[in-house]
This record gives C-alpha cells, sequence and structure tokens, in this order.
C-alpha cells in the first residue's frame, strides 16, 4: 500500500510524501502432510499459534511413532507420540516430539519455517518484557485446557499456548492440563537441548534444558527472508532557486557492505546512473542517514530526484522525489 497525510484550510489542500509498506500475508502455513495451523507475527517474529502435527520430515521421512513405555526412552532418533497414547490429543495439543527430531538437519517444521534456535526464544522472551512476564502474554486465556487458576494468562500475543503436558523418558506422560514445553533447536549438550515452559500457577517463560529422550512440543518460526539492498525514501528540504537538499538513509544493505550511496537527479523522471542531469555522492558509504546538497540549478524549474547505494552485487534506488 501507499499513503499520504494531507491538511486542508481555507485556500489549500497539502500532502505530505508518500509512503509504501506491504501488510502481513501469511496468515496460514502448510507443513508437508497438508495440515495447515495459524500464524501470528509477534514483534518481528512470525510464529505457529499452533502445535505441529506433522508425522514426516520435511523432506517427507517419515518419523517413527513410538507408543511403547520402554522403547520411548530407548530411542536414539527422532520420534513422536500423541500424549497418553491417545490421537484425540492431536486436534488442540498437537504431537509431542523427542529432542532427536527437533534438531535433526531433515527439518521438523514446513519448508521456509524451522524449530527456534534457544536465542530466538529469547527474543519473542524480550519483546514481551522479560521471562517473569512473558509465559501469561503467551499462555491461552481461561480454564477450558489450564488448570485453574492459570495465572496471570492473557494472550495479548496471539501465542494461545495451551498446557499439552509432556512425555517423560520412563515412557510416562506428565502434567496435561499444568504444563507445557517447547523444544527450541539448540543443543545445550549432545543429548540435551534447551527448552521454554509454561505453567497453570504462574506468568513465567522458563528456560532449562532436557533430556533428548523426553517428548515436547514443537512451535515452529518463519525464517528471515535475506536482506536485500533497499533505502528509505527520498525527501527534499532547503529549497533555494539554485540548491536543495536530498536526504534518505540506506535501510538494509543486502548482505554486503555498502561501498557507494548519493543521490541522483535530473529534469526526466525517475533518474538513474546511466541517465541523469547529476550525482552527488555522500561524503561517507555505509548505512546510516545522509543527506547531499544538489547545487547548480536553474530557477523555476521542475527536478526529480532518488537516492541511491551500492554493495558488491547490486545497485537500489529510493522512489524518486519532485520539487
Amino acid at each position: 500500500y501507499h499513503a499520504r497525510a494531507f491538511a486542508i484550510n481555507a485556500t489549500d489542500t497539502a500532502y505530505s510524501a508518500p509512503v509504501s509498506f506491504t501488510t502481513f500475508t501469511e496468515v496460514t502455513v502448510t507443513d508437508v502432510e497438508g495440515n495447515m495451523y495459524n500464524t501470528v507475527q509477534i514483534g518481528d517474529q512470525v510464529w505457529m499459534a499452533e502445535n505441529l502435527r506433522t508425522s514426516r520430515y520435511a523432506d517427507g521421512t517419515a518419523i517413527a511413532n513410538v507408543t511403547d513405555y520402554t522403547h520411548w526412552g530407548d530411542m536414539t532418533s527422532g520420534a513422536w507420540v500423541h500424549y497418553g497414547n491417545d490421537s484425540a490429543n492431536e486436534a488442540v495439543h498437537g504431537k509431542l516430539y523427542n529432542g532427536y527430531a527437533a534438531v535433526d538437519s531433515r527439518g521438523l517444521c514446513p519448508q521456509g519455517w524451522h524449530v527456534p534456535t534457544d536465542a530466538e526464544w529469547t527474543d519473542l522472551s524480550n519483546h514481551l518484557g522479560g521471562e517473569s512476564v512473558a509465559g501469561g502474554k503467551m499462555k491461552a486465556t481461561g480454564t477450558q485446557y489450564w488448570t485453574p487458576p492459570n495465572t496471570g494468562a492473557t494472550n495479548e500475543s496471539g501465542f494461545t499456548g495451551l498446557p499439552g503436558g509432556y512425555r517423560y523418558f520412563n515412557g510416562l506422560f506428565y502434567s496435561q492440563g499444568d504444563q507445557t514445553i517447547f523444544w527450541s533447536s539448540s543443543e545445550s549438550s549432545s543429548d540435551f537441548a534447551w527448552y521454554r515452559s509454561l505453567y497453570y500457577d504462574n506468568s513465567e517463560l522458563i528456560r532449562d534444558n532436557n533430556g533428548k529422550r523426553n517428548g515436547l512440543s514443537v512451535r515452529c518460526l518463519r525464517d528471515i527472508a535475506p536482506s536485500v539492498l533497499s533505502l528509505a525514501d527520498a525527501r527534499v528540504d532547503s529549497i533555494t532557486a539554485s540548491s536543495a537538499n536530498v536526504s534518505s538513509e540506506v535501510l538494509a544493505d543486502g548482505g554486503s557492505t555498502v561501498t557507494r550511496r548519493g543521490v541522483v537527479w535530473g529534469e526526466s523522471a525517475d533518474p538513474d546512473l546511466a541517465s541523469h542531469g547529476g550525482v552527488v555522492d555522500a561524503s561517507q558509504a555505509g548505512t546510516d542517514a545522509f543527506t547531499v546538497q544538489i547545487t547548480g540549478l536553474s530557477r523555476s524549474t521542475s527536478y526529480h530526484a532518488r537516492a541511491f547505494a551500492i554493495n558488491a552485487t547490486d545497485t537500489a534506488y529510493s522512489a524518486p522525489v519532485s520539487f
């Protein structure tokens, strides 16, 4: 979308420079088996708003369904199970996965998504105010699924955490209604990995590690798209009969150092480095805000200008500004 602010007085109507933005488009995501999940944007992250239900890795390889109590604790490769070996639990709570499945290189989550790292869980916690309060903001409200009192639950994040319980390495199931535990993909040792947990009787998002032979829930996080070289819309001010200042900012460096930036201008629309009336380089390269002064302009003449930036692989331009 594109938007402009406006103001009207008795004699005139004025508009600001336009601003452009893109809305969040991915409302659902589908796994390799066709299971569909609601998603939610929390800060800069996009999370599944439901627990994972797949029985296959992203490449289509089947994950072992281990219901036997003794065999569960003997597994040293990926496995899943329904809480209590009851498939009726899947619709609300999803499946429980051992830690070997969570860290498997074939990928437990849909293409373009991943099991979050310990650091990414910390980013979520920090965005929601820290470990002591983040849990309440992530828990589904009410006591339909949570054991009373479901302390501090507001679900203001939209994460909708539900108490799916867990399977211990001895094969027994515990704490459905009281607790949910989510794997991270970050190992704390060869046999342990970090997790986050929500409880019915506090507002915390608890960080700890657990043996990979335990069965926990999984929430997937959308991959971050590669950075693309881009600039903020150019702005013009301090216009005189023969000069003007043009400002912009490199918003993303595209994964490579910006080696040159500045402003191209001319009397034709959309000037670029190959066709222009003039080029003024910024005094320094980099990604912070910059301003250049265009001089030698003609009185009472309309001009168009665009900021530009160059890295090792690309040249990017801002939207044009006219004056």
